[in-house]
């Protein structure tokens, strides 16, 4: 999960609130990217969450390297931020051959 950008004051429990649906809904792991990934992580941990299936990544690439060592056969991946998260620089990485 990215950033959602241009929320202004809420933005800080926008994230929180984002780690704790995540985990609602029977999320496995959360990858948080992004200046507001210590929100959703945080939101993640008080809903529950495992600290050992909560990650923090500052960039993209280093998300997208680390899901590409641990992400296997018939797991289930979405990959979900504002557009200026660019985002798709994560989705690149994981679906071209190493």
């Amino acid at each position: 999960m990215g950033d959602m950008l241009e929320l202004g004051e809420i933005s800080h429990s926008a994230h929180v609130e984002l780690g704790r649906y995540a985990v609602s809904k029977g999320i496995d792991f959360v990858v948080a990217v992004g200046e507001y990934r210590r929100n959703i992580a945080q939101g993640a941990i008080e809903a529950g969450a495992k600290e050992d299936r909560v990650f923090e990544f500052t960039d993209n690439i280093d998300a997208a390297k680390f899901l590409k060592d641990v992400l296997k056969s018939g797991d289930v991946l979405l990959v979900k931020g504002s557009r200026g998260m660019r985002m798709e620089e994560i989705v690149n990485i994981l679906t071209c051959p190493a």
